[in-house]
């Protein structure tokens, strides 16, 4: 979404404890899966349990088939953190294993996923629970995301690009934007 800012360490962590409900397990394993791949929503909200579950295991490989990937050009393929694992491993406990189960059920309809709007709203509510302010959507985690990996990646644009499934290095240079902290550091250090 244009105009959502990235994340905090610290605001992505009052979000999680935002999540709260019955659905508390599905919200969490759906926002971590987020922050923790970089997957725009429309690609998780596409995931089926077999995706994440094979052989009697959660995935160490998070595959993205280029059917649901924008532009449809080429999958994606994200290391799954243990973070994620583990919070996939409380939803799965309580949802099942059965692989032909959307992974991110929506209370409208049988085997039928959240919708967009839907996993907005989620995110929405518990940032707001929280006292968040600014634009916040599913598009923060991503840019959170990436912000995290070109700095674990010594600022390699184009390797935050191909994780991101960017296709311009222009869009991955949008997501990044400057950190008015490190520019005060750079003029005040030198």
């Amino acid at each position: 979404m244009k105009g959502c800012r990235p994340l905090t360490r610290r605001e992505f962590a009052q979000v999680v404890q935002g999540l709260t409900g019955h659905f508390a397990l599905r919200d969490t394993a759906l926002v971590v899966l987020g922050e923790r791949t970089g997957f725009r929503v429309s690609e998780l909200l596409s995931l089926h349990v077999g995706d994440v579950w094979k052989a009697g295991r959660l995935v160490d490989w998070l595959d993205v088939p280029k059917r649901v990937v924008k532009r449809q050009t080429q999958g994606r393929s994200i290391p799954l953190h243990p973070q994620a694992k583990r919070a996939l491993s409380a939803w799965l406990k309580v949802y099942g294993h059965a692989p032909d189960l959307v992974l991110f059920p929506s209370r409208k309809g049988i085997n039928k996923a959240l919708s967009r709007v839907q996993a907005w709203q989620i995110l929405q509510k518990s940032a707001r629970s929280q006292h968040l302010t600014g634009r916040i959507g599913f598009h923060s985690l991503r840019k959170k995301f990436g912000q995290e990996v070109y700095e674990a990646l010594e600022y390699d644009l184009e390797g935050t690009r191909q994780l991101l499934g960017h296709k311009w290095l222009s869009s991955t240079q949008s997501y990044l934007g400057c950190d008015p902290r490190r520019l005060r550091a750079a003029v005040l250090t030198r």
